[in-house]
């Protein structure tokens, strides 16, 4: 049995900012790179991962973070036909206090 190796999708450098893109493990930290591009990435970016991990695994990952911004939420829910309350972080918003003003 082998073991498959992903290839390194071609995502702009400026989504990893802040760390050395060279050093990536692209398996192993696919929901954080799927969410990065997603909040910040261009057009070529998210087609970029849907070639690399598939509607799949980019619908789970969306569904599962714990934070989207609410345009990138919009999106995903659209794009992918889901339901807003399948999303991790709308429910988690749903049981945030608002601040009460005096």
């Amino acid at each position: 049995m082998y073991l498959t190796v992903m290839k390194k999708p071609d995502l702009s450098l400026l989504l990893f900012w802040d760390t050395n893109a060279d050093l990536v493990d692209w398996d192993k930290h696919a929901n954080s790179i799927i969410v990065r591009v997603l909040e910040r990435g261009t057009l070529e970016d998210f087609r970029e991962i849907r070639r690399a991990y598939g509607d799949e695994k980019i619908k789970s990952a969306a569904k599962s973070a714990r934070y989207l911004s609410d345009k990138t939420l919009s999106f995903a829910a659209f794009f992918f036909e889901t339901p807003l309350t399948e999303f991790e972080c709308y429910k988690n918003r749903q049981y945030q206090l608002p601040h009460l003003n005096f």
